[in-house]
């Protein structure tokens, strides 16, 4: 458990820039991604429907990402700060 702690304890954004940064990229990925498979399969894109796939999953990376960043702030402030 401590090890599975560590690995996503180092995968937390530091900050705000980089939450963003993180979930553009899974958008972009994504969108690529999911327009080929949209070629192969219907031979035809599907721009509207794979934005919004795509934005449905960055979203939920950003929120995930998040709320980590909260988690394990919060873990390493001092005990006197966290009752503030």
């Amino acid at each position: 458990m401590e090890d599975l702690v560590k690995w996503v304890s180092t995968d937390v954004a530091p900050g705000l820039n980089e939450l963003i940064v993180r979930a553009l990229k899974v958008f972009v990925v994504g969108f690529v991604v999911l327009q080929i498979k949209e070629l192969v399969d219907a031979g035809l894109f599907d721009t509207a429907g794979t934005a919004m796939d795509a934005f449905l999953i960055a979203g939920g990376v950003f929120l995930i990402d998040a709320i980590l960043m909260m988690v394990f702030r919060r873990g390493a402030q001092k005990p006197s700060q966290a009752r503030r």
